[in-house]
């Protein structure tokens, strides 16, 4: 028997081919995104200096909201090409990758 993270057709591999237009494709509207980013700040009420994880984060779409807080994040996703964009995106030293 095979992993899933070996086999073409596994979900995964789905995600890796995915990556790179992932967050043109996917996403919802701007006013979606924006009041989902708003919705999980107002619900985490973060506190300043509380580390925070984004598990499965992908492209790290919603990961913004914790790093608007100015806290430590790790993120961790089983797509590498997912993360890569995520960690592109954000900046060195915005997140950390988890393993």
């Amino acid at each position: 028997m095979t992993s899933g993270a070996h086999n073409e057709g596994s979900t995964l591999a789905h995600y890796n081919r995915l990556a790179a237009s992932y967050d043109v494709n996917w996403t919802h509207s701007p006013e979606f995104r924006t009041w989902m980013l708003g919705a999980l700040r107002a619900r985490l009420a973060p506190v300043q200096g509380e580390r925070a994880m984004d598990l499965d984060c992908g492209t790290g779409l919603y990961t913004d909201a914790l790093v608007a807080t100015e806290r430590p994040i790790t993120v961790v996703d089983p797509s590498f090409a997912m993360l890569s964009q995520l960690l592109r995106r954000a900046g060195e030293g915005r997140v950390l990758p988890g393993v």
